[in-house]
């Protein structure tokens, strides 16, 4: 089934793939596999874990296999972006 281009995340993973590609000077190249050719969350996850999947883009599903990350997607759990960054203990996602 052929992804739908007008679909968010699609449309999110093709401006990721453009930014991360042109940031990194060609040095990096991102493969699109929409519509979980790569498998259902579950198997993404897995993958990613294991090493045979480099890098995925899941959502809540993720809870069912880590739960503590789950606390990430409360509504509202921060007042703002700002706020959220400050609060990650993550070098990468620092602003």
């Amino acid at each position: 089934m052929p992804p739908d281009e007008e679909e968010g995340l699609h449309r999110g993973a093709v401006i990721y793939k453009k930014i991360v590609e042109q940031m990194s000077g060609g040095r990096l190249k991102l493969d699109i596999y929409p519509s979980n050719q790569l498998g259902k969350e579950r198997e993404q996850f897995e993958g990613v874990k294991l090493g045979t999947i480099e890098m995925s883009w899941i959502a809540e599903a993720r809870g069912r296999v880590l739960s503590e990350i789950m606390v990430l997607g409360i509504p509202y759990l921060y007042s703002n972006e700002a706020v959220a960054f400050r609060s990650s203990t993550v070098p990468s996602v620092k602003p």
